[in-house]
């Protein structure tokens, strides 16, 4: 479900900055993705999602027009979801200044495609926030340990597949001897 972006509301309090309007750099947005109908834990469902950046938005003064919030169900491995896709066009033409996802993990679980996307927004002067996780900052540093946070992470889920697939080969392996040994 992906909400299109609309031109925001005109009750809201602008400035002209170059004949466009800009609402003093607190235009917010939401992304929300979920990989299934049902993730397995609520905190992921893409309501509880929304639900915090909203929360979120309130407690730090940000305005998250309608239109702007982003929702979706799809594999957080795919590069080209259509939730994503309408983000950076709206992005790329100003409707907000500010993203608010729940973790950086609902944008992508691919570390080198989370740098693009970052690169990205950041590059439309968009600052990306997170809920449940510290902001990624512009420094070097900071953000070779955030790329650093993710590779990790994307290993470990590497890893853990393996581990789960070859337990699973085992477990077929020892059930299929069972009925020999009797």
């Amino acid at each position: 479900m992906v909400h299109a972006a609309e031109e925001p509301k005109p009750d809201a309090v602008y400035t002209r900055v170059n004949s466009s309007a800009k609402l003093h750099g607190t235009r917010a947005a939401i992304y929300a993705r979920s990989a299934t109908m049902q993730e397995v834990e609520p905190s992921y469902a893409t309501a509880a999602q929304i639900h915090d950046c909203m929360e979120y938005a309130t407690q730090k003064g940000y305005q998250v027009a309608d239109g702007q919030v982003y929702e979706e169900i799809g594999s957080g491995h795919a590069r080209k979801l259509p939730g994503v896709e309408t983000l950076l066009r709206a992005g790329k033409e100003g409707l907000f200044d500010i993203l608010i996802v729940h973790s950086y993990d609902r944008l992508s679980r691919d570390s080198s495609y989370l740098a693009v996307l970052l690169a990205t927004l950041e590059g439309y002067g968009i600052r990306i926030e997170s809920v449940t996780e510290p902001s990624v900052g512009s420094e070097v540093e900071e953000s070779m340990h955030f790329m650093l946070m993710r590779a990790h992470e994307q290993l470990e889920r590497e890893n853990i597949a393996k581990r789960t697939k070859l337990g699973k080969k085992r477990a077929r392996e020892e059930r299929a001897q069972k009925p020999q040994e009797e």
